[in-house]
């Protein structure tokens, strides 16, 4: 039976059986999807909650009950079950599966599941209560305790509650295209208040790969596939028992008949003339290979029954689109947009996300990626202040020390 103080043991008990409670209620009510709340719901939600706590911790706060909440192992628990929710979503996409075991327990869309609201509102619980109780008693050493517990409380509750806030749209514009509106996960269509004009979509390449394949086209044999080389002008390599010699190389190029010529034309692709030496048998086979393009087919050479040298598709080292950009305010100025480098606009985060991978390095249209989280901020400031905390706890712990030796 258990007996107050609960310890670990209790406390890791208590958070388990809200995690099983959660799956079951997942598993029993699936397909149906708790929907993320929304401001302002959320903010009065918070308030609210704050409000509930104060009123708690100074009601209740001789209690038993009440007094474990705020203890170190309840606290414990807690983090350790929301750490773990939170690998979860890192191993397994967070894209329903249809039918599968994860879809059913909520493992596949985390945020809106039973299990993460449980051990949300439960840490939120423990950790306001914990901050509550040190601010009734507070003194200028409970500072960074105060700054670590409210900042880690503060990017939980953007996590747990902001989620239905953040839009996450994805735009498609073709050269020449003025676009102002995006569509969500649902393929619903929702108009900007600005628009881009695409003037051109630009991509470098690496040069493309040269491997030895099966005869059949469908795979690389394993002892080969660690052996492939990057094509250029004049170089050679070698791969098992077969030297390679490339004797000429374009960048651009289209085949007629059994050849290829150089020439920049739409559709254009990678070529290579080649020379390969079986060095045990002394045979050489010549001829020409290409990965291909959207309008040309890809050219392998035959070795021997077994076994062909081909070229890989190139893979991309950079691209960008450059745009026009309208704003209702009226702004009008011409930007550029990269991999990895955000534009901000009126709010949102304006990300390269890809283009018409069929055509490759003639695509026409970029995919834009258009993300607005307003409580970012948020957790910048949970951050900052836990960084706070810690820096405060280092300086006492140094000041500490300095204090002993003396």
């Amino acid at each position: 039976m258990w007996k107050f103080p609960w310890k670990f043991r209790e406390s890791f008990t208590i958070a388990f059986g809200l995690l099983f409670i959660g799956l079951l209620l997942e598993f029993f009510t699936h397909p149906l999807i708790i929907q993320p709340i929304k401001y302002p719901v959320n903010v009065y939600g918070g308030v609210i909650f704050i409000a509930v706590l104060s009123l708690f911790q100074f009601i209740f706060r001789k209690d038993n009950f009440i007094k474990w909440l705020s203890s170190v192992p309840a606290a414990i628990s807690a983090i350790t079950l929301f750490a773990f929710l939170t690998l979860i979503m890192g191993f397994i996409p967070q894209s329903d599966l249809h039918d599968s075991i994860f879809t059913k327990l909520g493992l596949t869309h985390m945020t809106q599941s039973w299990e993460f609201l449980f051990i949300v509102v439960y840490l939120e619980f423990i950790l306001g209560l914990t901050i509550v109780r040190r601010i009734q008693k507070f003194s200028l050493s409970d500072t960074s305790f105060v700054l670590n517990h409210m900042g880690l409380w503060l990017i939980i509750f953007s996590i747990g509650f902001g989620s239905g806030d953040l839009k996450r749209w994805n735009m498609s514009i073709r050269e020449g295209e003025t676009v102002w509106y995006a569509f969500d996960s649902k393929n619903k269509r929702h108009e900007l208040n600005f628009a881009f004009k695409l003037k051109d979509f630009r991509m470098e390449q690496y040069q493309p790969k040269i491997g030895v394949i099966s005869a059949d086209g469908y795979h690389i044999p394993e002892k080969y596939k660690d052996q492939m080389f990057r094509s250029g002008r004049d170089v050679e390599a070698q791969i098992g028992n077969w030297k390679i010699m490339i004797d000429t190389f374009y960048r651009f190029s289209v085949k007629d008949d059994n050849r290829y010529y150089r020439n920049r034309k739409e559709g254009a692709t990678y070529s290579a003339f080649v020379t390969v030496k079986n060095m045990n048998k002394n045979k050489v086979e010549k001829g020409w290979i290409s990965c291909g393009s959207y309008s040309m087919r890809p050219k392998a050479l035959r070795l021997n029954k077994k076994f062909m040298i081909t070229m890989a598709a190139p893979e991309p080292k950079k691209y960008s689109s450059d745009m026009m950009l309208y704003v209702k305010e009226g702004i009008k100025k011409e930007v550029s947009l990269e991999v990895n480098k955000p534009l901000k606009v009126s709010g949102w985060k304006i990300y390269q996300a890809g283009y018409n991978q069929r055509k490759g390095r003639w695509s026409e249209t970029t995919k834009l990626e258009i993300v607005r989280d307003p409580w970012l901020p948020v957790v910048y400031s949970g951050i900052f202040m836990l960084l706070g905390g810690a820096l405060m706890l280092f300086w006492s712990g140094r000041r500490k020390q300095t204090k002993k030796r003396k």
